[in-house]
């Protein structure tokens, strides 16, 4: 499930606790598209305190599918998660990537993500 915590000019900020299905994504992309439409790119901060994987096949194609897009959109992407699986996923993508600037945090680190993304 993702939950759409906070959604304005600095961040869009949410939650995915479980399984991530098709809605799921049709939701963070209607959440992004018209923030990156008005402004022009967007910050992301993914608060992932328990990822199950997919509802679907559909949904994770839906993700793989998007994804590539929505990191063009992004100017920031921060996860915050205590799964290792994840922080080294997204470590790997933030050497491999030349947008978005990626920054991996902790559960307890929650504050330091959101002070990182509204930083200049």
């Amino acid at each position: 499930m993702l939950t759409i915590l906070q959604a304005d000019f600095r961040c869009i900020h949410y939650r995915v606790a479980g399984k991530v299905g098709s809605a799921d994504i049709d939701l963070l992309f209607q959440t992004i598209n018209p923030l990156y439409q008005r402004h022009g790119e967007v910050n992301l901060l993914s608060e992932v305190p328990r990822f199950r994987g997919y509802a679907s096949l559909w949904a994770m194609i839906k993700v793989l599918r998007n994804e590539p897009t929505l990191l063009w959109k992004a100017h920031k992407y921060a996860l915050v998660t205590d799964d290792q699986r994840l922080q080294r996923l997204f470590s790997l993508a933030a050497r491999l990537l030349p947008r978005p600037a990626v920054k991996v945090f902790s559960l307890q680190q929650l504050n330091a993500a959101k002070n990182w993304l509204t930083s200049n």
